[in-house]
């Protein structure tokens, strides 16, 4: 999201482009980047300017149990304008263990990408412990402490223009993503585990847009990683607007030319299009939802959760919509 530089750094080694979708006159990358500052509204006239960091990794706990993250900071009027439409969200799988934490603010959650090839992620306060049984199991949940810690290394690839424009003329999306890996260590109701490896996806966006009904945007994304091999990650995301009929059709005609459309598989090497490494599920395989919530932003809910893929080669997935409230299935989370 918007953040300001605290200290300066060079931003590391970064990929080339990797194709036409890639942004070659983005200028330099911002050498830190946190949560917002409090107080920035960022709406100027007829436009408004918001963003997100967030991640998504998996790995492996000294156990040897499965370990699945996703943690994000959404600035005020992502995806679109509304005084609703901002989230601070925490998903985690550790083991048996399935936890969350969601709202409009989560104040102990803590996430940077920066200086350098250095990323940090890490929570101390609540958490709401499920037990398995997908929605069922929210029923029976509990609070309980969490101290979570990662130290990572950051590939960061170039900036990748969703929208129209570029520089300070975009109208749209600047998304830059980045490979990351590391260790750290998770800590349930005073019972210390080590992480021994984490791996997968920080990426950082920079929306600006303009206001209003006709340009309010929802979303599909899809993120799936690996707990073991090389670290890497599928991406999938696809813009589409809010509302329907009239009201959606401008934002509809202009969206149809696929300026808001990204599938890509993140390396260390370099991002390669599509499902280079066969990552997403793939027809008939099973996909089970492992934990979730879900949020109104406004004219729209978001839907959250923790997915995990397949039987013989388990992955991991970060699944996120976000649709007008009276869609069909907009308000399931283990669907």
């Amino acid at each position: 999201m918007h953040a300001e530089p605290e200290t300066p750094a060079s931003s590391g080694p970064a990929a080339p482009p990797a194709d036409p979708h890639a942004a070659r006159t983005a200028g330099p990358r911002e050498a830190v980047w946190r949560r917002e500052r409090r107080g920035l509204l960022h709406v100027y006239g007829p436009f408004y300017r918001s963003g997100f960091l967030a991640a998504f990794v998996c790995g492996r706990l000294d156990d040897g149990a499965d370990l699945a993250l996703a943690i994000g900071s959404h600035a005020s009027h992502y995806p679109y304008a509304h005084p609703r439409s901002r989230w601070d969200e925490l998903l985690l799988v550790a083991g048996e263990e399935r936890l969350f934490i969601s709202g409009r603010r989560i104040s102990p959650l803590g996430i940077a990408l920066g200086p350098g090839r250095r990323a940090i992620i890490a929570y101390h306060g609540r958490a709401v412990r499920v037990a398995a049984g997908g929605a069922q199991g929210a029923a029976r949940a509990v609070a309980v402490d969490v101290d979570l810690n990662l130290d990572l290394d950051a590939v960061v690839h170039h900036p990748r223009i969703q929208g129209v424009g570029v520089g300070r003329a975009l109208l749209g999306l600047q998304w830059q993503p980045a490979l990351v890996r590391g260790s750290g260590s998770l800590t349930l109701d005073g019972r210390r585990r080590r992480i021994d490896r984490a791996a997968g996806l920080m990426e950082r966006g920079s929306l600006t847009h303009l206001r209003g009904k006709l340009f309010q945007f929802g979303y599909e994304y899809l993120a799936v990683c690996r707990p073991d091999a090389e670290p890497a990650t599928y991406v999938r995301f696809t813009a589409a607007p809010l509302h329907r009929g009239l009201a959606g059709l401008p934002l509809r005609l202009l969206l149809a030319t696929g300026i808001a459309s990204e599938e890509v598989t993140l390396t260390a090497a370099r991002p390669q299009h599509g499902d280079a490494l066969g990552l997403a599920p793939r027809p008939g395989e099973p996909v089970e939802g492992l934990v979730g919530h879900r949020m109104e932003l406004g004219p729209g809910t978001l839907v959250s959760e923790l997915v995990a893929i397949g039987d013989a080669q388990r992955r991991y997935g970060l699944r996120q919509t976000v649709q007008r409230r009276d869609t069909p299935g907009a308000n399931e989370i283990f669907r």
